[in-house]
């Protein structure tokens, strides 16, 4: 990873790659590959987790050890998963409009969607870690917004199959 969190380098750039031009390349990596994924399917793109940074099923464990209970909700704040995660939804919506592909080709779910309000990303909900690690979601993590890809692949359920 560059020492500015963008991975990519532009394969023809002559001289230094600056940020804007490994961006840029992403964006063409990526437009390219949803042309060609896309093609007769519905692609779902699932966007990364808020991350807090820090290993939260070690952190509370090392609070439980020492006497402090796990809290039935705790959140690190929105600012934070902004800062990271708003420059990546920028980039990803670049490369959804660079692909040029037919409306509703493409589904986005945003975790931060559903772990987060205008203030707060949760990493602790009803007593339940939402996040195995300091960047992958938990089982209760992936509760949150696996309705909502199931809903993108299968369509909105309605009705009931009970027969109560």
């Amino acid at each position: 990873m560059g020492e500015d969190g963008v991975y990519a380098r532009p394969l023809d750039a002559s001289g230094p790659n600056t940020r804007g031009l490994r961006e840029q390349a992403i964006v063409e990596l990526f437009a390219a590959q949803l042309q060609r994924i896309s093609k007769g399917r519905q692609v779902i793109l699932v966007l990364p987790a808020p991350r807090p940074l820090v290993d939260i099923p070690r952190y509370y464990a090392t609070r439980m050890w020492w006497g402090s209970p796990l809290p039935e909700k705790e959140g690190f704040p929105r600012a934070y998963e902004d800062a990271l995660g708003t420059p990546l939804r920028e980039i990803f919506a670049r490369a959804i409009a660079a692909a040029d592909l037919p409306d509703n080709a493409i589904t986005v779910i945003d975790p931060a969607d559903f772990s987060c309000d205008a203030t707060t990303c949760d990493v602790i909900r009803d007593g339940k870690l939402l996040l195995s690690d300091e960047n992958h979601p938990s089982l209760p993590g992936l509760d949150l917004f696996i309705p909502a890809i199931t809903e993108a692949i299968t369509g909105p359920v309605t009705g009931s199959n009970s027969t109560d």
